[in-house]
């Protein structure tokens, strides 16, 4: 259901919008470190979002939908841990400059699904989550815009599901990280 939204919100910003704008940013870390025994962690996070100017013409705002995929995992001989979540929900982008070389895009999570992983365990998550992103990025085409850019992610979960059985929890995260930032225009 939340997926056909999507998409008639796609087509009615395509109909509707004179621009529109695919929003993309990337982030990949990973660390190993080896003294007595072997650690490893990584973190991945990837945001897409397909948002459009609904003045007709080269506003400073774009509305639309933005999707996240989250994932972070660490691992030690004694602790496995990973948590992973898609988040979506609607966006808001700002073009802060004429040129728009600065932006800032604030998503709120509507729907959060996590999952929380260790060695023994393995609890579904649900609840919101909020991103901000600032970038810069300078156009390396008339429609295409590559930079890079300071997020801020925080998932909210108020529901987990724990062998069949659902519980009320009040999970929270937060994390601030640079990224990879892309957009183009059509």
């Amino acid at each position: 259901m939340k997926i056909l939204i999507l998409l008639i919100s796609i087509l009615f910003f395509r109909v509707e919008a004179e621009a529109v704008v695919i929003d993309f940013g990337l982030t990949q870390f990973s660390n190993s470190f080896t003294q007595a025994s072997e650690s490893k962690s990584s973190e991945t996070f990837v945001s897409f979002g397909i948002l459009a100017d609904l003045s007709k013409g080269e506003g400073p705002l774009n509305f639309g939908w933005t999707v996240l995929s989250v994932s972070t995992a660490i691992e030690t001989p004694l602790v496995s841990e990973k948590l992973s979540s898609i988040d979506m929900g609607p966006a808001l982008r700002w073009g802060i400059d004429q040129k728009k070389l600065f932006s800032l895009t604030l998503a709120y999570g509507i729907y959060a699904k996590g999952k929380y992983e260790t060695q023994t365990t393995s609890e579904s998550l649900t609840g919101t989550s909020l991103f901000v992103k600032f970038a810069v990025e300078p156009a390396i085409s008339e429609s295409m815009n590559l930079g890079v850019s300071i997020n801020y992610y925080s998932p909210s979960y108020g529901k987990s599901v724990l062998e069949s059985v659902e519980t009320d929890v009040s999970y929270k995260g937060t994390q601030l990280f640079p990224a990879l930032s892309m957009s183009y225009k059509f």
